[in-house]
This record gives structure tokens, sequence and C-alpha cells, in this order.
């Protein structure tokens, strides 16, 4: 940080006109940037490296330069496992998953992520589709394309809402009244559960947090391809600006010093 915004960050803070948001832990975050082997590395905490499965293509052009390459699925049996871990298992509601997909169809039911005795998330024909297993299927209608990219989310809160996103944009609410049951120990990406409702296409930079995102949240992670909110809170004035939006410092990149990409 520069000696002038160092300045402006003191004088916000001390006139009182920022505000932190609320804090959030990135739970799994799978970037799919691997190009060969069939790890499914978690680059959050990596406490959850997956296994690929099935063929998937690594390697793939990414939604954006900055989120790196993307991976394939086929649709028939292409997938990664992930075993259950003490981060996830206790994600039952206030909680959001996003990703960037570019389906091949928009005419199935697909998943992107999820676990058979918990939640899964997915892709409903052209809508997206959340499910707390035996529970309650959430569904909202879309408009999403085959062969195009689209930034995607649900946020599942504490009464058992879902909240959905294309793009940045809300696209509609359905309540609930129930939290998931407890998932069992294999989670899974690019299908439901190792069997029915494959994903066909291409995911890229998948994440899972343990907070239901603000809409502000979920706009900042499609505004900044590959980014997250891992590291640290991010501080927003109170007062607009001549967008009609309050301005925004917060750090982008990776955790890993090795990485150089702060």
């Amino acid at each position: 940080m520069n000696e002038r915004a160092r300045m402006c960050w003191i004088l916000l803070t001390l006139a009182g006109l920022s505000t932190a948001a609320s804090a959030q832990e990135l739970v799994v975050h799978y970037k799919l940037d691997e190009t060969s082997g069939s790890t499914c590395f978690d680059s959050s905490s990596g406490a959850h490296h997956g296994q690929l499965a099935g063929g998937v293509v690594l390697g793939a052009p990414g939604a954006h330069s900055t989120t790196g390459s993307s991976a394939d699925f086929d649709g028939v049996d292409d997938h990664a496992t992930v075993p259950d871990g003490p981060e996830l298992t206790t994600l039952t509601s206030d909680l959001t998953i996003l990703a960037w997909v570019k389906p091949g169809n928009v005419s199935t039911r697909q998943r992107v992520m999820g676990n058979d005795g918990s939640w899964t998330f997915g892709l409903e024909n052209s809508g997206l589709i959340f499910t707390t297993r035996t529970i309650q299927d959430y569904l909202v209608s879309g408009s999403l394309s085959a062969d195009t990219w689209a930034h995607v989310a649900v946020a599942f809160d504490s009464s058992y809402d879902a909240t959905f996103y294309v793009d940045g944009a809300p696209i509609g609410v359905v309540t609930g009244s129930s939290p998931s049951n407890p998932p069992g120990p294999t989670w899974y990406l690019g299908c439901y559960n190792g069997a029915i409702e494959w994903f066909d296409g291409n995911l890229d930079d998948i994440q899972v947090y343990d907070t239901a995102l603000s809409a502000q949240d979920v706009l900042f992670l499609y505004q900044n391809p590959g980014a997250s909110l891992s590291l640290g809170q991010r501080h927003c004035s109170t007062l607009p600006n001549s967008t009609g939006a309050p301005a925004v410092i917060t750090a982008l990149g990776s955790t890993s010093i090795a990485a150089n990409d702060l």
C-alpha cells in the first residue's frame, strides 16, 4: 500500500466511515488449474484435496485470464471425489458455493458440487438448483446458455432460505424451513453422488464459504474472477461514490507467500 492509500485508509477509519464486512472463511477453493495428474487441489487450506476420475480433461481454457485453466467434464462419468472433513462436516446451513460454469447443454439437471447425505448445488436446465438431501429442492429458473461462461452462486442462510445469483446478480430467493442433514463421507465435483446428474462442460474456480455471503460479496467475486475473500476482512465506506456504490478496500490473491500472488 502506498503512502497516499495508507493515509486515506487511516482517515476513513478514524472518521468512522468504514465498516468491516462480516467475517467468513473460505472452506474449499478448487481453482482447477491442474494440467496433469489425478489430484484436484484445494488451494484454501489444502485440507480437502480431491481425486479426479473418469477422464476429466485438464488444462482447458478458463473462464477468464485471471482464473487460469478449467476442467472439462464429459457429462458421462467424469467427476472428482473429496473426503469429508471438519470444515465441510459442519456446513448444514449458513454457507455459500460459487463457481464459473460453461455447460455443454442446458437441458438436463447437472451438479457442480455436493454430498449425497447433505446438500448439492448445480444447474436445472438453464436455471439453478440447490438440494438439501431428502428435505427440499430449491429451484429457480434462469437464462444460462450452452457453451457460454457464467458465474453461478447460492447463499443458503441461517433461516434456511436460498438466494441464487448469476453473474453477480440475484435471480431469486426460495424459502425453506430446515438445515441440511450431516454429510456422508464423500463430496463430489461434477455429479450428484458418483452415479447420476453428471456435469457436462467446463468448471472453474469453485469456492465454498462458511457463511451466507452478502449480495455485495457475490458481486465482488464475479467482478474479480479468481479472487477470494480469504485474505482478511474487506472494508467498505458507508458513503456512495459517483457510481452509487461504496468504495471497497480488500486484499486479493493467494495466502501462500510462495505463490507471489498478493
